[in-house]
């Protein structure tokens, strides 16, 4: 049995509560756990599989890279024949995993305060703010709120939706939470480290977002980011429309397999005149994908962020799904208006001579 010394773990910034694990295992039911841990948590793993080996237990880390709840370690978890994932750093989206996995959060233990006095010498023209934040500070959301209250502000909050658990919460890849407050808000501030989360923000509402970042204390619009970002997708887009033999990449991920999405751009590039071929890829990375060189551009229907944040990296132009989706609607419309046009012209009305 786990005993109450499981409880809560502190490491750097972070507080993790590891209940959760104890009363999982307190059942009886598992004998071997698979533990997945992104990169800036790691340094934790050992003492958490120290805890877990101390009461019996056979303990595997996974080694692998980990970017969200997308990205679980399930061919692992069946190869070594384990019984539970405990995965760390990430909420479970609402359906598609099964209980063989155990999520476990961290929450920043950081004070947010001087970073929110920051942003108010950007938020000085706005009165509605949408309050966004990243899981491990999605516990930040309220004193955010009280805070705008205090300067004059009226902050709204997103209901959580999607892969989102926590009304405000925020994912670099789902950001409906902030979806359905933008169009009642006139800015954003986004609680997290780094610009990540707030790019993705300001890209999918169109609204100003700042980023309130504890880590740095400080906080800072993302629109310099967005615009150049805006500007390597349109070069992007150019070269996708000239491009002949285009790679589609299917992401082997369990929460980021699109083969149908994939399939479909299949068919749509054929009809379009165009040579496309299908990869599979299980990391989408300049490394595995430049030494196609036959290839004149790529469509990502893994990670919508990859073709966002690392298009510069890549040799030949990328697009996510949805940005060559886009593109292909718009030129489905032109041919279907060309085709009218055809047709009209083709076909002398009666009045005509």
């Amino acid at each position: 049995m786990i005993d109450d010394k499981m409880d809560i773990l502190h490491y750097g910034h972070y507080e993790i509560d590891l209940t959760p694990i104890a009363r999982r295992i307190s059942e009886g039911k598992h004998k071997r756990i698979l533990l997945q841990f992104p990169d800036g948590l790691r340094p934790v793993a050992w003492s958490i599989a120290d805890k877990l080996m101390e009461h019996g237990l056979e303990v595997i880390v996974s080694a692998d890279p980990c970017y969200g709840s997308c990205d679980i370690a399930y061919e692992e978890f069946k190869t070594l024949n384990c019984d539970l994932i405990v995965h760390l750093g990430h909420t479970p989206p609402h359906k598609g995993y099964d209980g063989n996995i155990l999520f476990i959060e961290a929450r920043s233990t950081l004070p947010i305060r001087e970073a929110l006095e920051d942003s108010l010498r950007y938020l000085g023209c706005y009165n509605k703010i949408g309050v966004l934040a990243s899981i491990q500070h999605i516990h930040n959301i309220s004193e955010a709120s009280a805070f705008l209250r205090e300067h004059g502000k009226e902050p709204l909050i997103g209901k959580a939706s999607s892969h989102a658990i926590y009304d405000g919460q925020i994912l670099g890849c789902d950001l409906t939470t902030a979806l359905t407050i933008a169009h009642s808000v006139e800015a954003f501030i986004v609680i997290s480290g780094g610009l990540f989360h707030g790019i993705g923000v300001q890209l999918a509402t169109g609204k100003p977002a700042i980023v309130v970042d504890p880590y740095m204390g400080k906080a800072k619009p993302v629109g310099e980011h967005v615009n150049k970002i805006l500007r390597l997708r349109r070069g992007a887009e150019k070269m996708f429309l000239e491009a002949k033999r285009i790679g589609i990449i299917i992401g082997l991920k369990h929460g980021q397999r699109r083969f149908g999405d994939a399939e479909l751009l299949f068919k749509r590039l054929k009809k379009l005149g165009r040579n496309p071929v299908m990869i599979c890829a299980r990391e989408v990375t300049p490394e595995n994908m430049d030494s196609f060189t036959e290839l004149d551009a790529l469509v990502n229907t893994a990670c919508p962020r990859i073709a966002i944040d690392g298009r510069r990296l890549f040799q030949r132009p990328i697009l996510n799904y949805d940005e060559a989706k886009a593109i292909l609607d718009l030129l489905d419309e032109a041919y279907e208006e060309e085709k009218i046009r055809g047709s009209l012209g083709a076909h002398p009305s009666p009045s005509q001579p």
